[in-house]
């Protein structure tokens, strides 16, 4: 996948902020859970950090219950690129995780009958929302209007 669009509205033209304050140094950094969830966007934010020139090294995989405290991604190389790249990838963890881990109570209350999510998204993330509501163990019915009766 290419999230270099996504990376580009977010930054603009450049980072200004990072270029008058962050030396040009390598830094590292540890992405930690806030809370108890379902991991989702691992793959995305790994693949941001890294178009930003950083290694990572991801603690948890998509669909892992994590901890809260617990560290979820190291990543580590030039601070600018990290810091540059970090709202980015760290928008594709929190809104993926959340979808993952609202979708994964909801299997767990529904007692066996399946979790369903129509195809209603957020424009230009549905994509990413379909995945995470998979991680989250729901099932995605999608369809335009003509394929259901939505009451």
């Amino acid at each position: 996948m290419d999230l270099s669009a996504y990376l580009r509205k977010d930054v603009g033209g450049k980072d200004l902020t990072t270029e008058l304050v962050v030396p040009d140094v390598d830094g590292a950094a540890y992405v930690i859970c806030c809370e108890d969830a379902v991991a989702a966007g691992i793959d995305e934010a790994t693949e941001l950090f890294e178009a930003a020139g950083a290694d990572v090294s991801p603690l948890a995989k998509d669909g892992d219950r994590i901890r809260a405290g617990s560290r979820v991604m190291s990543v580590s190389g030039p601070l600018a690129g990290i810091i540059t790249c970090r709202r980015t990838a760290l928008g594709f963890l929190s809104r993926m995780t959340a979808v993952a881990t609202e979708t994964s109570e909801a299997v767990g209350k529904a007692d066996g009958v399946p979790v369903t999510s129509y195809d209603a998204s957020t424009p230009g993330f549905g994509d990413f929302e379909r995945k995470a509501v998979a991680i989250g163990g729901g099932i995605m019915r999608s369809g335009a209007l003509d394929s259901c009766i939505l009451i």
